[in-house]
């Protein structure tokens, strides 16, 4: 999981995720894998995950689903503010 975030491009899709295909098949911006792999399609809707914290990650990828990460550059994608 560290090498996919090791890696990330200004233009990731999905950030949160490993998605090498960058499929975006409703065109919301998201890609499709940060969509529960499922696009929406006429209209039709997906489940969203739940991110309680609001920081931008899932709560199923979040080491700390109730505490907002704070982005300072140090593990950005484990969820957990750095204190």
């Amino acid at each position: 999981m560290n090498e996919h975030y090791k890696s990330i491009c200004q233009l990731d899709n999905s950030p949160f995720y490993p998605n090498a295909n960058q499929l975006d098949l409703n065109s919301d911006g998201r890609g499709d894998i940060g969509n529960n792999g499922a696009p929406n399609i006429l209209g039709q809707t997906t489940t969203e995950e739940k991110d309680a914290d609001g920081d931008g990650i899932v709560d199923s990828y979040d080491l700390c689903p109730e505490m907002k990460e704070n982005y300072n550059g140090i593990a950005d994608y484990d969820g957990c503010p750095e204190i």
